[in-house]
């Protein structure tokens, strides 16, 4: 090959050498472009998820968001587990609300905005003075865990305040508390179509825990001893098993036309303690006492046959109660007491701590 004709190729091979590199070096930034895209595109999706993961939802009044109904929704919409609800002071008229917001493994948490402390939920109409029938709240398995803090006050539902109902599918209602919540007037004495069952009624629940509550004025005139503070009990649709491992502590109950605490349909291993049994004034402004049987009974109904359920307990004194029943029936009644419709008794389901 001539001097010429190997230059000419010497500058050809580092032509394509130079074209090679070039191409490599942007097929590498394409790359890292790429690469850098997914990464902003990852780290954008991150923080949509962590925004969606715990939420603040504040309730007023006269606002947008003006009812709990509207931050359950807006709770559901985020897809957040977690979630504070703040609530201003006003008075709010749900009811019935069907509370499956978030998912199993979050928390909700219901309070008082800071500062705020006269917070009602109130079942009545004030054209009519009369309340809801129903409850203001069912908790369902599939939500996450729930918190209802006050000072709140919740009056005037017929069939009680808060219900935790657990089924066959999804489970039982896991870690519900309710911590400084005024539960007032509920009860067919009240709301004259209402069933009167519990202000906090427990369908398949675990893990509750009802802590330093009020329960005022919780009254039937129809079926008088079927209106409680605190029920656990089963799901009767599912038949399920009952509620278990659930703590009453140092609630106040004045004026329970039932028995202030029962267990049912082999419910187990609840503990109650540190609560204050007082008489006040009843819905016909008489002095009247609590319960039917006793402060915390064990019942079983003829609707979920003869089985007992274990190790419940009650810390307090064992007699010297004022009933509710103050004429016509025992003035003072036991701590704990057991029994059936059929006469049946429970003697190992419940004892003195």
């Amino acid at each position: 090959m001539s001097r010429r004709g190997a230059a000419f190729g010497a500058m050809a091979g580092a032509v394509a050498g130079a074209v090679a590199l070039t191409s490599a070096c942007g097929a590498t930034a394409h790359r890292g472009a790429e690469a850098a895209a997914g990464s902003a595109a990852g780290s954008a999706a991150g923080s949509a998820a962590g925004s969606a993961a715990s939420i603040t939802v504040r309730v007023k009044p006269g606002t947008a968001i003006a009812s709990l109904k509207a931050a359950h929704d807006k709770i559901v919409r985020s897809g957040a587990k977690n979630a504070t609800v703040l609530l201003a002071n006003g008075t709010y008229r749900d009811k019935g609300l069907d509370w499956k917001a978030g998912g199993k493994g979050g928390r909700i948490t219901i309070k008082p905005a800071p500062g705020n402390t006269k917070v009602k939920f109130y079942g009545g109409r004030t054209a009519y003075g009369k309340g809801y029938k129903g409850y203001l709240l069912t908790v369902r398995p599939t939500a996450s865990s729930l918190t209802v803090q006050g000072p709140l006050t919740i009056t005037m539902y017929g069939d009680g305040g808060i219900q935790a109902s657990g089924n066959s599918a999804s489970g039982p209602v896991k870690g519900l508390v309710m911590r400084n919540v005024t539960f007032s007037r509920m009860g067919n004495a009240w709301v004259k179509k209402g069933n009167g069952y519990a202000a906090v009624h427990l369908h398949y629940t675990q893990g509750a825990q009802v802590l330093g509550n009020r329960f005022v004025n919780l009254e039937n005139v129809k079926t008088p001893g079927a209106m409680h503070g605190v029920y656990l009990a089963f799901n009767q649709t599912d038949r399920t098993p009952g509620s278990s491992g659930n703590v009453v502590k140092g609630n106040a109950f004045q004026v329970v036309s039932g028995d202030p605490i029962r267990a049912t349909e082999v419910s187990s291993r609840n503990a109650a303690s540190g609560n204050s049994f007082s008489k006040g004034r009843d819905y016909r402004g008489k002095t009247q006492g609590n319960g039917y049987k006793g402060m915390f009974t064990y019942w079983i109904l003829a609707r979920s046959g003869t089985a007992c359920g274990a190790g419940n307990t009650f810390a307090g004194k064992k007699s010297g109660y004022a009933s509710y029943y103050l004429k016509g029936r025992a003035k003072s009644l036991p701590g704990i007491a057991s029994g059936t419709e059929t006469g049946q008794t429970c003697k190992k389901a419940i004892a003195y701590k």
